[in-house]
């Protein structure tokens, strides 16, 4: 896992390297934008603060896939600070533990992202690690369950780790840079078809079987998995869109999705299996908001869906992470460096 991080890292700074050629550079990878559609501020530092809600939370579907047990962790609000200067984003937000309600347990939650964006390309890395689930709708699953309660796993912990690079077909008129990195202005409405690369990492483990022992006998789970890990290298596919309003107001959006090839291994209570399957995963963002030369201003709404095989081939483990988060930048004049 580690290994496949540095190595994108790695692309990353050789993307870099190329970009010092000067004349040289490909405009397949650093774009000759359209004037008309397109105004990039890279002479610009964005100094970043937002305030954000994030949210995990995975379902075991059955063999009967109107069924499923979902866990979840506590969304709880963060605030975070950024910074953003030609490719590079970085953003680190922190979040006080809490105990919602004093029923659903408590949550821990780790998160960190960064990005690069090139005229053409977007380079990400995601970091969520959150431990700390209860169950959904108890009552639905356990029978005589108090309803006003909650089955609660403290132990249960979810890590996901994403490296993705995506190349924008229409970067000529349609910016990528407008929702994700606020750091160009978008003249006229434009949208791009993307096609990229994805690795991903999804971890959840506990210190016992993910099903509770007195479930209801008539879902006909018949699983006794307490760990998955599965490692997954696939491609993908969708489209994006920024759509103008009046100049400065924007809705902006992306929908992506992706088929790969994993590598899952198992832990229950007599040892460990490992195996090879396929898994989809589904990346949809969305916003809107107002965007200027010195200010921008918005409402950012992400989630990344992953699905693998766990326990019987009919039963499937679904991963959810995601956020909304309100974004304020102000954008400061520097001497720019020749990057682009």
């Amino acid at each position: 896992m580690r290994k496949a991080v540095f190595a994108i890292i790695a692309l990353m700074m050789t993307s870099l390297a190329i970009a010092g050629e000067g004349s040289k550079r490909p405009v397949w990878f650093f774009g000759n934008p359209d004037s008309t559609y397109l105004e990039d501020l890279k002479n610009t530092l964005g100094l970043k603060a937002f305030c954000s809600n994030k949210y995990s939370s995975f379902d075991i579907g059955a063999r009967d896939y109107d069924k499923t047990i979902s866990y979840k962790a506590n969304s709880n609000n963060a605030i975070g600070l950024g910074f953003i200067y030609s490719f590079l984003d970085v953003n680190f937000g922190y979040s006080q533990n809490r105990r919602a309600d004093g029923k659903k347990g408590d949550s821990k939650k780790i998160d960190f992202q960064t990005q690069m964006y090139l005229p053409t390309t977007t380079w990400r890395i995601f970091i969520n690690k959150y431990k700390g689930f209860y169950l959904n709708k108890p009552d639905r699953w356990i029978e005589d369950w108090n309803p006003d309660e909650y089955y609660t796993r403290d132990d249960i912990e979810a890590t996901s780790i994403r490296a993705t690079s995506n190349y924008f077909f229409n970067h000529k008129r349609y910016s990528n840079k407008i929702l994700f990195a606020h750091q160009a202005l978008q003249k006229k409405t434009a949208g791009s078809f993307l096609a990229g690369l994805a690795f991903c990492y999804n971890g959840v483990r506990g210190d016992s079987s993910f099903i509770p022992h007195n479930i209801n006998d008539t879902l006909n789970f018949n699983l006794d998995v307490n760990s998955t890990d599965y490692f997954s290298l696939g491609i993908n596919g969708g489209y994006a869109i920024n759509v103008v309003i009046h100049q400065s107001w924007f809705i902006s959006g992306l929908v992506a999705t992706g088929i790969s090839y994993a590598r899952n291994k198992q832990g229950t209570s007599e040892g460990e299996t490992t195996d090879n399957a396929m898994n989809l995963y589904l990346e949809t963002e969305f916003g809107f908001g107002y965007n200027c030369k010195n200010f921008y201003a918005g409402l950012h709404r992400k989630q990344y869906n992953s699905m693998s095989p766990i326990g019987h081939e009919h039963n499937n483990l679904e991963l959810r992470n995601g956020k909304t988060y309100i974004m304020f930048v102000y954008r400061i004049p520097v001497k720019s460096f020749s990057i682009f």
